[in-house]
């Protein structure tokens, strides 16, 4: 696997410090452009008019609650590697990880597992069809502009197979008249290693063109865990007038990683964490990925109703998995070369209104989704046709009633989803929130087709019902004090689970069971007082739940920091400490070949808690991070088994340049 050294980074990240600048201040705005910037007209442009473009394109709920929205802007104060750290800062996140770059995060909602989380960019979907799950480490960081967090109530609405939760990624969207360029670089322990360039410019009136590239390395911890990924990213955006824009964008990923499968049971407990002496369940075994998302569409505003904005977007998406397992390295017995090919594309209309109180958003999308995963699954291809819908309804000003609904036509079935929920502000600050909804969930390719000698699917289509009633509280508005709490109890009916026969051929398959249930409460609470800021979430999942045993009762994250201007205000500065805490459970273990998360030998995982050490300061355009993470050197591990990362100082810069 290629890798490149810690010299070769750093001569990289000068190299990019030097000329992504240049390229920028090569391209500067004519003597015109910059007496606008400075609010004067040029002579002889007295009748021109700036553009201005249409807000929020991309967002597919422009009504969302603050509370439910993470700004681009916020996220230089957070120190992060992928999408998977930024979401664990939600309330009831938990991510059952697998303590290296680029191995799937098992990211978890409300008790959901991935399979039933939706995660969109611009509003059109990532996941891919055969597994239903798309890899956080494969988004670019750098080009999130907002995050929206789409209620557990409303998730089914906008993505198939998004019952447990939805994450819609809405990208950068740049008006740079003067040029721009950002760098962002951090380096860790292990030949851990990450550099992020971008430029943006406006390269005629009203034509902006953002460009972007990524790579991640990462040495190894342990054998065959070395990770190359480069990521290339475009963005157009033309503002044909104040009322249409035009739009296109390109993500490329490619990436190479080791699939060492865990440490070995046969490894003796007291050295299972030692990089030297451990031993690794696979030591030739990799995978290489090769993606392509693809999206063009246009936003107007018609001339007659400033209040309404149509969106219409046409993508295509494509992934390629070539799974090797090879003998040319300490043999395990095991031969297998797989590649996994799927292909999604579709064409998405979304019209969103609001007039005065009320709003109304509709939409329609219908996609192609395709998968070639011989043996496991064969060809399958299927199309999936749908409608949706929510309006709000607020006759005062502290009560809003929503209403939403979706219809759906997939793997030759119809169904309904609906739901509803109201919120009432008694005092100023204060809100209370109820709601209920009925969605269905499509099971995945692999969950109906696959087919080997370990896992077989169920040969079914059928899909889940699920039943979710949640009511909650939230207090507090800005910053100062906020308070939430959320009650949720989830009835799935013919769930799809996976079960385990030590006797049976494949020993893995796919089947239903009548009824599942699942309730918990998350909370969350952040304090911004003067120069403290502190900040709880926390999530509890009664231990009587029929749900799968691969996750905690209780899980919590918190911190306490110093965060102020200092030094006549050019000095910001976040320090403090941040602690998670996950109590004891029944783990899983997790094959990398299929992506499942499996219960075939349970143990049981031990309480535990992480402390880390942050600093972040911001000097003028650039942030400083230095994080000293799992500070008191726990041994500890979230999946059967792969050991969480030892004590290490992670240190990274971010920089923006203009002109």
């Amino acid at each position: 696997m290629r890798t490149f050294p810690t010299s070769l980074r750093c001569t990289a990240l000068a190299v990019a410090f030097i000329v992504l600048p240049a390229l920028a201040s090569a391209q500067r705005v004519s003597r015109d452009s910059t007496a606008k910037v400075e609010g004067q007209r040029a002579p002889g442009d007295s009748l021109r008019v700036p553009v201005v473009p249409i807000p929020l394109v991309g967002s597919i709920d422009r009504n969302l609650d603050s509370s439910r929205v993470i700004d681009g802007g916020e996220l230089p104060f957070n120190e992060y590697r992928s999408v998977a750290d930024i979401l664990s800062l939600l309330p009831g996140a938990f991510t059952r990880d697998l303590g290296e770059p680029g191995l799937s995060t098992g990211l978890t909602l409300g008790g959901q597992t991935q399979g039933s989380i939706g995660i969109l960019n611009d509003g059109i979907p990532l996941n891919e069809p055969l597994t239903g799950v798309f890899n956080l480490a494969l988004y670019p960081t750098e080009q999130i502009g907002r995050i929206e967090i789409v209620p557990a109530l409303r998730s089914f609405l906008y993505a198939v197979d998004a019952n447990g939760g939805l994450i819609n990624i809405v990208s950068k969207s740049h008006k740079a008249i003067v040029p721009q360029s950002r760098i962002r670089y951090s380096e860790s322990a292990h030949g851990y290693g990450f550099i992020d360039g971008a430029v943006s410019q406006d390269v005629v009136r009203g034509l902006n063109v953002t460009t972007g590239l990524q790579h991640t390395t990462f040495d190894q911890r342990f054998p065959n865990s070395a990770y190359d990924a480069w990521n290339f990213r475009a963005k157009l955006r033309y503002n044909v007038s104040n009322s249409v824009d035009l739009f296109a964008s390109s993500i490329y990923n490619g990436t190479q990683l080791g699939l060492n499968g865990g440490i070995s049971p046969s490894t003796p407990d007291s050295i299972a964490f030692e990089e030297l002496r451990a031993t690794v369940v696979n030591t030739d075994a990799y995978e290489k990925i090769t993606r392509y998302d693809l999206q063009v569409g246009i936003a107007a505003r018609p001339g007659f109703d400033s209040s309404v904005v149509h969106t219409l977007t046409a993508y295509l998406s494509t992934q390629l998995r070539e799974y090797r397992d090879e003998e040319n390295r300490p043999s395990n017995g095991i031969t297998a070369a797989e590649d996994h090919r799927s292909q999604w594309y579709g064409i998405r209309w979304l019209q969103q209104r609001s007039i005065g109180r009320q709003s109304l958003d509709v939409g329609a999308e219908i996609s192609s989704r395709a998968v070639i995963a011989s043996p496991a699954t064969g060809s399958r291809r299927s199309i999936d046709k749908s409608l949706f819908a929510l309006g709000t309804l607020r006759p005062s000003d502290e009560t809003a009633l929503s209403v939403y609904g979706r219809l759906e036509e997939y793997l030759s079935k119809t169904r309904a989803s609906s739901g509803a929920d109201i919120s009432f502000r008694p005092a100023p600050g204060v809100e209370l929130y109820g709601g209920y909804s009925r969605s269905y969930r499509f099971p995945t390719i692999q969950e109906s087709f696959w087919s080997d000698s370990v896992l077989g699917g169920s040969s079914s289509t059928e899909t889940e019902r699920h039943e979710l009633l949640e009511a909650g509280l939230r207090i507090g508005e800005g910053e100062g004090v906020h308070l939430g709490l959320s009650l949720f109890r989830r009835v799935i009916h013919d769930a799809v689970v996976l079960r385990y026969d030590a006797t049976a051929t494949p020993s893995y398959r796919y089947g239903t069971t009548p009824e599942e249930r699942i309730s918990g409460v998350t909370a969350d609470a952040r304090l911004r007082i003067n120069w403290l800021a502190a900040d709880l979430r926390l999530e509890y999942l009664p231990g009587s739940r029929d749900i799968s045993t691969g996750l905690p009762d209780w899980h919590t994250q918190c911190g306490v920091y110093f965060f102020d201007n200092i030094v006549g205000g050019h000095l910001g500065l976040k320090t403090g400490f941040r602690a998670t805490l996950t109590g004891a459970y029944t783990g899983e273990s997790f094959d990398e070949r299929r992506l499942v998360f499996t219960d075939a030998a349970p143990v049981r995982i031990g309480a535990s808690g992480t402390l880390d050490f942050v600093l972040i300061a911001h000097i003028g355009d650039a942030y400083i991070h230095l994080l000293w993470d799992n500070l008191l050197g726990r041994q500890y591990v979230t999946t059967l088994f792969y050991p969480m990362p030892d004590r290490a100082i992670r240190f990274g810069v971010s920089w923006d340049f203009l002109n």
